[in-house]
């Protein structure tokens, strides 16, 4: 039985270079639009698009536990066509990603969903909220690795994503 109410959560990564350090976030909203759920944390170094389906993995968890699970059904939204096609279809993810697409297909089993591309544009919150962890992230092993120490302010950096 499928749940009319859609409730949008929004999911994106960042990642430094091709391959580095990377940063998932993820922002569910209500039918008003208002903040119900956000996420964000650092992750392994990896690519782009293993990042991408590390942070639909992590929104499905949470939407799994959540009290919305039994009123409401989920799009995930992301700015991946790759993995939204993947997971839409995962016969036609490359075998490398595989594991992570029936991760992903397995643990959304419990509950309605639907995965959805949307532009970048359409994502800007989820991606303030996984480049602040890439940055906090290279910051602090910046940090550690020339011992900066208490005092010390670390002022003018500019990042582009």
């Amino acid at each position: 039985m499928f749940i009319p109410k859609l409730t949008p959560f929004n999911v994106v990564a960042a990642v430094i270079g091709s391959y580095g350090d990377a940063g998932i976030g993820g922002l569910l909203r209500d039918e008003t639009g208002r903040i119900c759920m956000q996420f964000s944390k650092s992750i392994v170094v990896t690519d782009p698009t293993s990042a991408e389906l590390r942070s639909i993995l992590e929104a499905c968890a949470l939407f799994s536990s959540s009290r919305w699970r039994r009123s409401h059904s989920l799009i995930i939204e992301t700015d991946n066509l790759l993995a939204t096609k993947w997971i839409q279809c995962p016969a036609n993810s490359p075998h490398c990603f595989r594991d992570f697409v029936n991760k992903i297909i397995s643990k959304g089993s419990d509950f309605e969903w639907k995965i959805a591309f949307v532009y970048r544009e359409g994502n800007e919150a989820a991606h303030r909220l996984a480049n602040q962890v890439v940055l906090e992230g290279v910051i602090g092993y910046l940090m550690q690795r020339y011992s900066v120490g208490d005092g010390v302010k670390v002022t003018g950096l500019h990042f582009s994503w």
